[in-house]
């Protein structure tokens, strides 16, 4: 038994076991992969920004998120706001997009209490681990305000609370299954 522990825990040293977290970055990439590519980022001229963007995402929920559910969670809400389209991630966002200009970042998070420096951090991919930290955070509040359930979850989100209806509602939480089950 001793040796078993005492290999267990040289495994997680080297960092080839992710027993706390249950996810690792190979998987999450993976389930970032496996989403469609915004139309505007499927050009060959633009496959090195997107495959950094993705990566630094992919980097940044492997970092924040505490377990696979919340890394769906984070990894489904961010589709399905802005496809992680490079362009809206460096804030080009046009007249009617990113909630016509009060919505920033992959998951289009509004202002609501960020300082002005933090808020100037809600742009590009230089700044993505603010940005999914930020995510992260506003996430796991959601989860707990809605008891866990990750359909209410994303209706809060929203501003409107746990029972609100979104047009799109369904296939958020058909993404978030998916994704989590990639997680595994």
């Amino acid at each position: 038994m001793k040796l078993f522990v005492a290999f267990t825990f040289v495994l997680c040293l080297a960092g080839l076991l992710r027993v706390a977290h249950g996810k690792s970055l190979g998987s999450i990439t993976s389930a970032l992969l496996a989403l469609p590519t915004f139309v505007e980022d499927r050009s060959p001229d633009l496959a090195t920004a997107k495959s950094a963007q993705l990566k630094a995402i992919a980097e940044a929920i492997e970092r924040h998120a505490r377990d696979r559910r919340e890394a769906a969670f984070v990894t489904a809400w961010g589709w399905h706001e802005t496809a992680y389209s490079l362009r809206i991630g460096r804030g080009a966002c046009r007249v009617y997009e990113c909630d016509k200009g009060k919505a920033r970042g992959p998951m289009q998070n509004h202002r609501n209490g960020l300082s002005q420096a933090d808020w100037d951090r809600m742009h590009g991919l230089e700044n993505i681990d603010f940005q999914i930290a930020e995510a992260t955070r506003r996430a796991r509040s959601a989860l707990a305000q809605c008891r866990g359930d990750v359909r209410g979850a994303f209706a809060a989100l929203s501003g409107r609370g746990c029972e609100a209806k979104l047009k799109d509602l369904d296939k958020r939480v058909e993404t978030f299954g998916r994704t989590v089950r990639r997680l595994q």
